[in-house]
């Protein structure tokens, strides 16, 4: 089982999709920049994939996922200091259905910069935790690590938005309930979403 990468048509066609998205919309709002700041929340669909293993790897993954997420923005001058929690509940497993995870925590911090009066670019930086399966068990254990990512958010009217994010994560933790049971660890796993939501 060779090292198997990240789908990038996948994560190319989410991003074109967003920027596409976020063409057709320049003109649908006249948003202050100062309109990213506060509490947010929405959902999110899209797909993610990545790695497991040790001295070989494993796809996970490849498939489409939904999510959730709450946060909160400051505004800084142009700059946009944000904290954000996300959950994705979606099951993500190997090919053999042997070696995956589920019920997906993010918590991250995200610094943006408005690019026009409604459109920002952020970057993030965080923690990640979920379940780690083995072989189905859903209670096989833990995984966290940390994570990575760029999106961006454009503001339409009457408080939504939508935007899209990349997210990648890297495992620096595996904590199994059954030390017998076999300890390749998720890697390298990422994330490719388009996001609607609302500011309050």
């Amino acid at each position: 089982m060779g090292e198997t990468m990240v789908n990038h048509e996948h994560v190319i066609g989410f991003v074109a999709a967003g920027a596409a998205l976020t063409a057709f919309s320049a003109d649908t709002a006249n948003a202050d920049p100062a309109d990213f700041a506060g509490p947010y929340a929405g959902l999110g669909f899209g797909t993610m994939a990545g790695t497991v293993g040790d001295d070989y790897r494993y796809a996970v993954g490849d498939q489409l996922i939904g999510s959730a997420y709450a946060g909160y923005n400051w505004l800084y001058g142009d700059t946009i200091i944000g904290a954000e929690i996300g959950f994705t509940g979606s099951d993500t497993y190997n090919g053999y259905d042997v070696y995956g995870i589920e019920h997906l925590v993010d918590v991250r911090g995200r610094v943006g910069m408005s690019l026009s009066d409604n459109t920002m670019l952020f970057g993030s930086v965080g923690l990640w935790t979920a379940d780690y399966l083995f072989y189905g068990n859903d209670d096989g254990g833990r995984a966290t690590g940390y994570s990575v990512g760029l999106g961006f958010e454009t503001n339409m009217s009457n408080g939504m938005f939508i935007g899209g994010d990349v997210t990648m994560r890297s495992t620096s933790d595996v904590d199994l309930n059954d030390p017998g049971d076999d300890n390749k660890s998720p890697d390298h796993l990422t994330t490719a979403t388009l996001r609607v939501g609302f500011r309050f």
